[in-house]
């Protein structure tokens, strides 16, 4: 199946809680993979209000975006593994990585709204994320430094282009 390419912005949230990290899996693009919940940004919704959307449709959990964190671009085009990918998808995605302060979690997580490639959500500590299948795959060796530089106060924003 070909899909026409297009640009799709998109949110990402960075929660954190007694140093563990709000994670979502799945099989996309890989069985296997790990990513922060987030997704595609709605007419007329502002990034961090998708943010917020995203988060609580995932995983259940209520939260409050804070900062503009990073923002990443994802071209297929210049990775060579997009051919790969199951869902042939060739979106341009431009993603915003928001830290997000944790307002309200429910009993059990879950979302009301998972993406069909979802298989979980957890609590995952911040030293095991370096050791997981995770999109981007850049965010395994750079989630903790991030995690304890905003944390410390000492945080810049970041524009990181291209990243697999």
């Amino acid at each position: 199946m070909t899909h026409l390419p297009r640009l799709r912005p998109a949110g990402s949230a960075l929660v954190v809680k007694n140093d563990h990290v709000l994670m979502v899996t799945g099989d996309y693009p890989w069985p296997g993979c790990w990513s922060l919940p987030g997704g595609g940004q709605e007419v007329g919704e502002t990034l961090d209000e998708c943010v917020v959307r995203e988060l609580h449709e995932e995983t259940g959990v209520r939260g409050r975006a804070v900062e503009l964190m990073r923002i990443r671009e994802y071209l297929p085009e210049r990775d060579p593994g997009s051919e790969s990918r199951p869902s042939g998808f060739v979106n341009h995605r431009l993603d915003a990585l928001f830290w997000v302060e944790l307002v309200e979690e429910p009993a059990a997580l879950g979302g009301h709204h998972l993406d069909d490639s979802q298989t979980g959500v957890e609590w995952v500590p911040l030293v095991k994320a370096a050791e997981l299948l995770m999109v981007p795959a850049t965010m395994p060796a750079e989630l903790a430094d991030m995690v304890r530089t905003y944390q410390a106060g000492t945080w810049k924003f970041q524009y990181v282009g291209h990243t697999p």
